[in-house]
């Protein structure tokens, strides 16, 4: 039994989920519904693995059942019978969880059962409950369009001769519900299809695009934010969509719930990138501003927690700029906000960055010397900036070792497409000629290093997947004055 969805599912329960479980299987069976109790009491005796040689199922038949002949087709409908009373659980513990969704089950209930008064005072209730609020997410939106709709239901049933507001409430809240919806899908959609090269259908899009700038939605700014950021994506060459949601995050970041505020706040940060990486370097500026307006709104805090990739993002980005100061406070005054399973490893690289860029080497060294390789998530970048480093303090014998470790690493790992492993190969590579040019550099003549460099940047312009491109340039480019 080890392998049905029933023990896959059991698996995720918390002991204190099992024992309310237990119970409540217990309560629902005696009320009439289809389950085995001392099935289920057999089973969970051995949880919370259920890895059990006795967990089998002609074993447990015989514990159950015996001395009737093993019914494999009794036991998986009994199976099936406990894993539809698992899901029903879960289902009723998510509905704890969401209070309007239970509100509007109530309503709807009431409302067939014809209490008119009471259907009044608890829609009134629910009404003011979903009064508008700083930040509005689907949620609210949604339970606003079925507040109008049963109310609408319920004017059309009693039948009264009067005016009715329901119906028109209730095609507005929809319109605001399906939008947000629909924008939203439409931007990551194209999001892809820009990363991935792949092709959507957006002629609904276009035409509601045309739409929306007829109407006046000023009363969800959601519908705002996910059209520039549609126009952002559809040319990220051009600014005025990017400053116009940077100004739009800036004035109304309370009116979104804080996923959907980090989720728009990436999209502009993704922009940002993009633009440095064509080599427009004030989007760099932009980027760290985003990063500081997302600390000043505690955004990027989840739980009081911030992720180790926006900590060490953010101290790249403010060593990049020469903004020393600001970056070391930042990195200790966050240090604290770290999950622990990250804070050793993101500090120690996060320190190693500051060093680097102020050209302390031997700090920057002794900083990721003693971050583990093989257990960090930073085992790629750490291994890349530590290259960087041997390069830039002349320690050309340590990083031709560090670039044939490096290059056995990547090999062993299988998890890595082609597509991930190739550009780092391909900067190692190119990175060892340059080590090799620098250890012959004193010998070769003038004309010789000419060559050498002429070729060397043909490799470079004619290697398409490359990691750190910019990098390797600014080296050769420094070579070449130094002429």
């Amino acid at each position: 039994m080890q392998n049905t969805k029933f023990i896959e599912l059991l698996k995720s329960f918390s002991p204190a989920e099992t024992g309310l479980f237990t119970i409540w299987v217990e309560k629902e069976i005696a009320r009439g519904r289809k389950g085995n109790v001392r099935l289920l009491h057999a089973i969970l005796k051995f949880a919370p693995t259920y890895q059990h040689v006795d967990l089998d199922k002609e074993i447990i038949w015989s514990q159950l059942y015996s001395p009737e002949p093993y019914a494999d087709t009794r036991l998986k409908l009994e199976t099936k019978a406990l894993f539809d009373l698992a899901k029903a659980f879960l289902a009723f513990k998510e509905l704890e969880q969401r209070p309007q969704e239970l509100s509007l089950l109530s309503l709807a209930a009431i409302r067939q059962r014809g209490s008119e008064r009471l259907l009044r005072t608890e829609s009134d209730a629910l009404r003011r409950q979903c009064a508008p609020q700083a930040a509005e997410d689907d949620q609210l939106r949604f339970t606003r369009f079925r507040l109008a709709e049963i109310a609408n239901q319920h004017f059309g049933y009693s039948q009264k001769r009067m005016v009715d507001n329901n119906l028109q409430e209730m095609l507005d809240q929809l319109d605001r519900w399906y939008l947000v919806q629909k924008l939203r899908g439409a931007c990551e959609l194209l999001n892809r299809q820009n990363i991935f090269g792949t092709s959507a259908n957006f002629s609904l899009i276009t035409s509601l695009l045309e739409g929306i700038r007829q109407e006046n939605f000023v009363d969800t700014p959601a519908i705002a934010a996910y059209q520039l950021v549609w126009e952002m994506l559809n040319d990220s060459s051009k600014r005025d969509a990017f400053e116009a949601l940077v100004s739009l995050l800036a004035q109304q970041v309370h009116a979104f719930p804080q996923e959907e505020a980090r989720a728009l706040y990436k999209y502009a940060q993704n922009h940002c990138i993009a633009g440095i990486n064509r080599g427009e370097q004030p989007y760099m500026k932009d980027l760290l501003a985003l990063y500081q307006h997302q600390l000043e709104t505690a955004i990027l805090l989840r739980e009081n927690v911030i992720s180790y990739t926006d900590y060490t993002n953010i101290t790249a980005a403010a060593v990049r700029l020469g903004e020393r100061s600001w970056a070391r406070e930042f990195i200790e005054s966050y240090k604290s906000h770290l999950a622990l399973a990250f804070q050793d490893s993101s500090y120690r690289y996060a320190l190693a960055l500051y060093h680097y860029h102020g050209k302390s080497y031997r700090e920057a060294i002794r900083e990721l010397s003693q971050i583990d390789f093989a257990e960090s998530f930073y085992d790629l970048s750490a291994r890349i900036l530590l290259a960087k480093v041997y390069f830039e303090s002349e320690e050309y014998e340590a990083l031709t070792y560090h670039i044939e470790a490096f290059k056995r690493y990547l090999q062993r790992q299988k998890h890595l497409s082609a597509q991930n492993r190739n550009p780092y190969l391909n900067f190692l590579r190119l990175l060892k000629k340059l080590n090799r040019l620098i250890e012959r550099w004193a010998i070769l003549s003038a004309d010789e290093r000419r060559k050498r460099l002429q070729t060397m940047q043909k490799q470079l312009d004619l290697s398409s997947d490359l990691a750190h491109r910019e990098w390797l340039q600014a080296q050769l480019e420094g070579l070449a004055e130094g002429e």
